[in-house]
């Protein structure tokens, strides 16, 4: 139903959970539920912020700080079976932690 949704509504939000179902019902995928809610607008902005933060682990966190990777990724494969957007916390939390963090700067050897 929530594929319908997206579907009936491709561009803007439709509805976060389906008005016709019982209370609780909702895809309980992060993407198919960012699709129904918020439309093309909020999987673009979704998968900008996915791609960067795969971009930002490949660069330095894989090697340097490989328990941030690896909460990343059970987040990530946790929201995709049973995770709602509003109930990702944790999941966007690791995911600006990756975004906002800069490597290190290289410094000068003492007397230089």
């Amino acid at each position: 139903l929530a594929i319908d949704a997206f579907l009936q509504h491709p561009f803007f939000f439709f509805h976060h959970i389906d008005p016709s179902l019982g209370a609780g019902d909702y895809p309980h995928n992060l993407i198919i539920e960012t699709a129904m809610a918020m439309g093309i607008i909020g999987l673009i902005v979704l998968g900008q912020l996915l791609l960067r933060g795969f971009i930002r682990v490949r660069q330095f966190y894989n090697v340097r700080h490989p328990f941030l990777t690896m909460v990343l990724i059970q987040q990530f494969i946790a929201l995709q079976f049973s995770g709602s957007i509003w109930a990702a916390d944790a999941f966007f939390m690791v995911l600006g932690m990756c975004l906002t963090a800069r490597p290190p700067h290289r410094q000068a050897a003492p007397g230089y």
